[in-house]
């Protein structure tokens, strides 16, 4: 198994510096400066009460049924369409019948609650400069998931970025990369579909994380990955950070989607600050009903940059219209 600090390894070499690091207030260990890829971390919530199995049956019993998922456990690895099975079970039954009932239960927006918002502001509180350097934290979020043994979260991506905490039991992480970029542009690219789809084609290349109670692994935005399980019940916490960059991101691609759905053949998201932040504004304006109001809202848009020596770039993110409004590319699909 490749579990390193920063990259895979053969040895957690990372260990004790990060032990070292989780000193004084310290909940999470600190991200490495220019962490761009999946980092190991370290923990101290091992042993917090808000995390015990009592607790999280609590949460199930009480949660609104729109904040819980649940469903077999035992899943392929690839599941395009993202539906599992789900077996007549409450929430409460699932959790404490987690040992032997082959399901997988995930609570999420715990940060509502007091004691689990104050939970996700201590893990955070040492990331604040890694995300500063992306322009601070905008949204804050923090779920929990819970499996029976031998439990697999099929391949997919997520939009933000993940502390994904290990609590109880040991779970491997494989983190897949693409040959090309036009290769992962076109699995992540079904995440924006009209009917948003997991992936249907494994990574050809990956490196597997295995992770213990009172670790973790930092997962950015749209990083391949998929889960395994072994004979033991998991619990992991996951803090769910969304910043000014990561929504720009997200957005450009909301637009390019749509632009698709169009028949157009737009930059890729990612390949220019401005141009993506071009396309977040079109998304936000919020104007999609009608083919020509989405021309008239990028042409707006686009003339806020029309100082910039960029606004060639601006003006190639979006197709040319003729006189009728309609786009004069070939049809070339996304």
């Amino acid at each position: 198994m490749l579990t390193g600090y920063d990259r895979g390894s053969t040895t957690r070499t990372g260990a004790s510096a990060q032990m070292a690091a989780l000193g004084g207030s310290s909940v999470v260990s600190p991200a490495p400066p220019g962490a761009r890829s999946a980092i190991r971390v370290r923990h101290n919530l091992r042993n917090d009460p808000r995390l015990e199995r009592s607790a999280i049956a609590e949460l199930a019993s009480t949660a609104k049924p729109s904040s819980i998922e649940h469903h077999v456990a035992a899943l392929p690895l690839l599941l395009p369409t993202g539906e599992a099975p789900q077996l007549e079970l409450t929430p409460p039954q699932v959790v404490r019948g987690i040992e032997d009932n082959n399901c997988w239960i995930g609570l999420f927006h715990l940060e509502q609650e007091d004691r689990y918002r104050r939970l996700l502001d201590d893990c955070l509180a040492s990331w604040k400069t890694h995300f500063a350097l992306e322009g601070g934290m905008t949204s804050t979020t923090v779920s929990v998931y819970l499996a029976s043994p031998y439990s697999v979260t099929p391949a997919h991506i997520d939009r933000p970025h993940n502390l994904l905490l290990q609590i109880e039991g040991t779970k491997e992480v494989v983190v897949g990369t693409f040959d090309t970029r036009e290769d992962e542009a076109a699995e992540v690219n079904r995440h924006f579909d009209p009917e948003p789809s997991n992936f249907s084609t494994l990574p050809p290349h990956s490196t597997s994380w295995v992770i213990g109670p009172g670790e973790g692994l930092y997962l950015p935005p749209y990083t391949p990955h998929w889960v395994r399980t072994g004979n033991e019940v998991t619990l992991s916490l996951s803090c769910v950070v969304r910043t000014p960059a990561s929504r720009r991101l997200e957005r450009a691609h909301i637009c390019n989607a749509r632009l698709r759905r169009m028949g157009l053949h737009p930059a890729p998201a990612g390949s220019s600050d401005l141009v993506d932040t071009a396309k977040a504004t079109i998304v936000s304006a919020g104007r999609w009903a009608r083919e020509s109001s989405v021309t008239k809202v990028a042409r707006r848009t686009l003339k806020m940059f029309a100082d910039s020596s960029h606004s060639g770039a601006l003006q190639g993110a979006l197709p040319a219209s003729g006189a009728d409004g309609a786009s004069t590319e070939p049809d070339q699909g996304g």
